[in-house]
């Protein structure tokens, strides 16, 4: 039926008023309003983080970690894992994925399979 024909009968009813659909407007706006703020805080905090010099420490860490790339990535995917038990998808993808993935392929991995495997992490720690 979807949302279209749920509308229209909840105003067939009668229980369908401007109060409700301000109220409803006013709760999407908050939220979209919420998520915004996330983006803009996200994006400021990763061009700061590059600016002074981040993302080479990243890459210096992730080079001197034993074992070579894959125990560079086994860290990423296990911190990203915890970070998703504290933090919403947006967040992490927003904020965490910006840092560590561009030394992550420096370092040979393929773009495709390092997103897949990010994203299934993520929904695993769902």
């Amino acid at each position: 039926m979807g949302a279209f024909g749920a509308l229209i009968i909840t105003s067939l009813n009668g229980s369908f008023n401007l109060d409700l659909l301000r109220e409803t407007s006013y709760k999407a706006a908050t939220v979209t309003t919420m998520i915004f703020c996330i983006l803009i805080g996200a994006s400021i905090f990763s061009l700061i983080f590059r600016g002074v010099g981040g993302d080479l420490l990243v890459d210096q860490i992730f080079e001197m970690m034993p074992g070579g790339k894959y125990t560079a990535l086994l860290f990423v995917l296990l911190a990203i894992f915890l970070f998703g038990f504290i933090l919403d998808f947006i967040e992490i993808c927003y904020v965490i994925i910006p840092l560590v993935a561009p030394p992550l392929l420096m370092m040979g991995f393929d773009p495709v399979w390092l997103g897949i495997l990010m994203a299934i992490n993520l929904q695993t720690s769902f």
